[in-house]
């Protein structure tokens, strides 16, 4: 099966804490795309969630 990309809308602690690390868990989806209210805080958000582990 190959990889879903997903967008995740918002940076608030669900995405954080259950979105993303169930993500990471299902092992063919790819986090490729985070909305935020401003383009620093997606950013943050992207590089804090890219390297934590599920």
């Amino acid at each position: 099966m190959g990889r879903i990309r997903w967008g995740v809308l918002g940076t608030a602690n669900i995405a954080r804490n259950c979105t993303i690390p169930g993500m990471k868990l299902a092992g063919n989806c790819e986090l490729y795309a985070i909305a935020g209210r401003s383009l620093e805080k997606a950013e943050d958000f992207k590089s804090q969630s890219l390297h934590a582990e599920p």
